[in-house]
């Protein structure tokens, strides 16, 4: 039998006390310039070279998401266009899909 993981037990938990997704707006990094455009969960876009300094890029909102109780961002597709579309997601799927799984 497998070993449990304390974290998951925990975020499964929060789940069943009916904690569900929130509705957040998508945003992402684009460089002002180029258009380039790199997601705000990873390193930061920007390398210090000159045309590419923190000064060179900005947030855009990209439409809306879902942020999870266990600290999960989206829901692996492209935002949603409105927040009530988003709403509605979250409505018909109140937990995150891979939870189910423990």
């Amino acid at each position: 039998m497998g070993k449990i993981d304390p974290l998951a037990s925990r975020v499964a938990a929060r789940f069943k006390n009916g904690a569900t997704g929130k509705v957040i707006p998508a945003k992402r990094w684009k460089h002002k310039e180029t258009g380039a455009t790199a997601s705000l969960y990873g390193a930061v876009p920007w390398s210090g070279a000159p045309g590419d300094k923190k000064e060179d890029w900005e947030l855009e909102e990209t439409g809306w998401t879902i942020s999870w109780p266990d600290g999960t961002i989206g829901i692996g597709k492209p935002p949603f266009k409105s927040k009530g579309e988003a709403e509605k997601w979250v409505e018909a799927h109140p937990n995150f899909p891979g939870m189910s799984q423990h």
